[in-house]
């Protein structure tokens, strides 16, 4: 029987690379033109970062790893996680960064103990929750990147 940990490491590992459903599966064949489209319906929305266009998969890919560097920092004890330094904003370096916030999140879950899921971060949330978070959020912005590929598709 799989403990806890493991049980969220698979569904974490799921999320991220699953044939059909994974994150890695939404960014499968990607290509600079379209990660960097944003559909109609995105173009009144304000820019939170300044870089990217919301809405575009690559919007998407570097709010992942922010999002991952904040979720990694609260399972290790910190308040936040690494501040990205703007540099090489192509789909490549971007993804890149993505698979190592990845990597780092993983490796950060990993070195729990089962008991460390009900410790609670500095906002007073059970680790266990803050991972559980992070998993629905890969999940939710596949299907957002899913979404915005068959826009480009259609819409261009």
């Amino acid at each position: 029987m799989k403990s806890p940990v493991q049980v969220l490491l698979a569904v974490l590992d799921d999320a991220w690379s699953h044939p059909w459903e994974g994150l890695l599966y939404a960014l499968d064949g990607l290509q600079e033109e379209e990660a960097t489209w944003q559909a109609p319906y995105y173009r009144m929305e304000e820019s939170d970062s300044g870089v990217f266009k919301v809405g575009s998969v690559l919007w998407h890919m570097d709010h992942l790893r922010s999002c991952k560097d904040v979720y990694t920092a609260q399972m290790i004890g910190k308040e936040q996680g690494p501040k990205k330094e703007r540099g090489d904003d192509s789909l490549a370096s971007i993804r890149a960064e993505l698979e190592s916030s990845h990597q780092r999140q993983r490796g950060a879950l990993e070195g729990l103990s089962d008991d460390d899921l009900q410790s609670r971060t500095l906002d007073g949330v059970p680790f266990e929750e803050v991972v559980r978070a992070n998993i629905r959020h890969d999940t939710w912005h596949a299907g957002q990147i899913v979404v915005a590929r068959r826009a480009w598709r259609v819409g261009r």
